[in-house]
């Protein structure tokens, strides 16, 4: 679940979402648009890793997000 600091505006126009594999290579496993107060994702299969990054592609200004949630 993502969301952004609505004080600034929605900024976040496009986003990407990768994972650190087996091989220690980051892998795409997302892309989004708008996130706005919130954006949940969900995966159809299971994703298994110990690092996420988050890569925001397009943007009104300079994002920023509030929070960041991983649930299992």
């Amino acid at each position: 679940c993502l969301s952004e600091e609505l004080t600034y505006s929605q900024r976040v126009e496009e986003f990407k979402v990768f994972r650190k594999n087996e091989d220690s290579e980051y892998e795409h496993i997302y892309t989004g648009t708008v996130i706005g107060s919130k954006k949940i994702i969900k995966f159809d299969a299971p994703v298994h890793t110990d690092r996420i990054v988050i890569t925001v592609t397009q943007s009104r200004s300079n994002p920023v997000l509030k929070s960041i949630k991983i649930y299992e």
